[in-house]
């Protein structure tokens, strides 16, 4: 019961956090599920400060299982633990700063100029993460953020950020700008395949192929992963290895988003009638109940 008075009437910010700061954290995360199975950002956002401040009372594991589930709350972070020119001042954050790359990465769609001041916030994070780390943001960041003026801002952000890495060797200045070629190419193919507006939504292509409409199923205990159910007698280009974009097909009735849903994946497995997706952001939670188009993006090979 002592859950509803944060709902009904809508509660204040100041009385969200005095409840849930003498609340244990398992109780602070059942009010985060509740938020984000009903879209309540502004209370979810509020609640998530509860168990990241104090410092002391922050635990890794649940801090990173919230980032995941919901990428925008990398920016509570952020702010409540602004990180210095070289370093993040709390020891807390060492064992997370790739989780907060990772996830300033996926929410720029939806942050757009933002995300680039927080990469370069956390600049001394980058050049820290070893080069298969960052090989593997620099696919993200290509795989995930659509308005072509993002991600190429996103991409060369991450490059000016390894300048020190790059200084050290001929060696290492040539495979930076060899993967930044790659994924370069990697974004264009995309853009090519499923061009999309400044919004991140896939443009209509006259004369293209329409893309498939599908039902996404969950996999067991794999929260990144879904599978699309693809009619055996529609063709479709996309095979194992394609990079996908899936669309909402109508605007949810509770209007939980400023226009329709739009999260890209990886092709990870094919079979007749069933693609089964690594998803590079997470899917709201109604997505069983949705129909959803899937567009074709590309391929990204047996690199991804």
């Amino acid at each position: 019961m002592w859950m509803k008075e944060l709902f009904i009437p809508k509660a204040s910010q100041e009385k969200v956090q005095t409840v849930l700061w003498n609340k244990d954290v398992k109780d602070v995360e059942k009010v985060l599920a509740l938020c984000l199975d009903n879209h309540a950002y502004d209370e979810l956002s509020w609640a998530f400060y509860t168990i990241i401040t104090p410092i002391q009372r922050m635990n890794d594991n649940v801090t990173r299982k919230w980032i995941e589930r919901h990428p925008p709350l990398v920016y509570c972070l952020l702010k409540t633990h602004s990180p210095t020119e070289d370093r993040f001042v709390s020891p807390y954050l060492v064992d997370l700063e790739l989780t907060i790359i990772q996830n300033i990465i996926k929410s720029a769609n939806q942050s757009g100029v933002a995300s680039l001041v927080a990469l370069e916030k956390v600049a001394a994070s980058i050049a820290r993460v070893s080069m298969d780390e960052y090989l593997h943001l620099l696919m993200l960041a290509s795989l995930s953020a659509r308005s072509p003026e993002l991600v190429q801002e996103v991409l060369l952000v991450l490059h000016e950020c390894r300048a020190d890495i790059m200084s050290q060797s001929p060696v290492m200045e040539y495979a930076h700008k060899h993967a930044l070629g790659i994924t370069f190419d990697r974004m264009e193919e995309a853009a090519d395949e499923c061009p999309c507006n400044d919004q991140g939504q896939p443009k209509r292509v006259r004369g293209g192929t329409p893309p498939a409409i599908v039902r996404l199923v969950p996999v067991p205990n794999e929260a990144t992963k879904v599978i699309a159910h693809v009619r055996i007698d529609q063709p479709t280009p996309v095979r194992i290895h394609s990079h996908v974009r899936l669309q909402a097909v109508s605007d949810p009735e509770k209007g939980w988003v400023g226009g329709k849903a739009v999260v890209d994946a990886v092709v990870i497995m094919a079979k007749q009638g069933e693609r089964v997706l690594e998803l590079q952001y997470p899917l709201p939670p109604e997505f069983a109940q949705m129909q959803w188009r899937m567009y074709h993006a590309g391929s990204v090979g047996k690199s991804c």
